[in-house]
């Protein structure tokens, strides 16, 4: 451990800032609806932004910086603001319970996945404040959680929780549709710097009685290969792998197990070595997720 920040009650998610040396971090605060600013290297809070949103959860940097954007999951609205001023600039509505977001290649849209409404919805933002239009291009889902883009390739790549899928949207025509079946309560998505994995981290069954409690079946996270949905590889994790990143150069992964507080990092094969190895462990980790015996029939039916 290298140091802490503070923040009384905790952070839902981190942003680096777009300068060269990443100098600073933004944090948002799910039970305040509010978004900090910290400098990285001295690990103090220089400013704290009101979103005017309730139980704020996922943040989009705009390309050239200045720009905020926070998915607000109680007030079902987008904040936007002036990072300049740290001002709200606009809100936007949105469906039930807003989490992931991601800009468009131009900036002139953002796409919001609803959790609770089970969309993903496309935002104009180059319309005037009032005749902002909001769009519903997939209404397929249950229970829309993460969004990244690939912008070389013009496609987004969207977790549905409960239905246990991957979706992809074609930019150009917005049409989307289901990509991969993925293991048991998919949450945090990351895609490879060249685009060809996306790392899906998978948090497995509920406890019959919460899911701050620990389920029968270990997580894990899946490699897929991004254009056709193949498993290309596996990992068994530990209960409810849920944060994830993979390092720039697409070498090196990072997840956490969320309910065991602990942070796993694994080397990653090239996608040449990936490919060639034929889904790896992508049916064998299968039977590895049950706890116990009653567990691995049931898993093993599923599938």
């Amino acid at each position: 451990r290298l140091g802490a920040v503070n923040l009384a009650r905790g952070a839902t998610e981190v942003r680096f800032s777009r300068d060269a040396g990443q100098t600073l971090v933004f944090a948002s605060q799910m039970e305040t609806g509010r978004v900090y600013e910290i400098d990285r290297a001295g690990r103090r809070t220089l400013r704290r932004f009101d979103t005017r949103g309730r139980l704020t959860k996922m943040m989009e940097l705009s390309r050239d910086g200045f720009t905020l954007y926070t998915s607000n999951w109680h007030s079902n609205d987008i904040s936007e603001i002036d990072l300049v001023s740290g001002r709200v600039r606009r809100r936007f509505r949105s469906g039930r319970a807003p989490r992931g977001l991601v800009l468009s290649a131009d900036g002139r849209s953002l796409y919001v996945a609803t959790f609770g409404a089970g969309t993903i919805e496309k935002i104009d933002l180059a319309a005037s404040p009032r005749g902002a239009r909001r769009r519903v291009i997939y209404r397929g889902g249950s229970s829309m959680r993460h969004i990244v883009a690939d912008h070389t390739r013009g496609r987004l790549y969207a977790s549905d929780l409960n239905r246990h899928e991957i979706v992809v949207v074609d930019t150009a025509s917005d049409r989307a549709h289901v990509l991969a079946a993925t293991d048991r309560k998919p949450n945090t998505i990351a895609l490879g710097p060249r685009g060809r994995v996306l790392f899906v981290s998978c948090r497995g069954r509920n406890h019959r009685e919460s899911f701050h409690r620990r389920g029968p079946e270990w997580g894990s996270v899946l490699l897929l290969d991004a254009l056709d949905g193949r498993v290309l590889d596996a990992i068994v994790g530990g209960n409810q792998p849920t944060g994830l990143s993979v390092s720039a150069d697409g070498r090196t992964l990072a997840f956490s197990d969320f309910l065991d507080g602990r942070l796993r990092v694994y080397d990653v094969p090239s996608y040449k070595v990936l490919r060639a190895g034929r889904g790896g462990r992508a049916k064998s980790h299968l039977r590895d997720l049950a706890k116990d015996a009653y567990a691995r029939r049931w898993v093993l039916r599923r599938w």
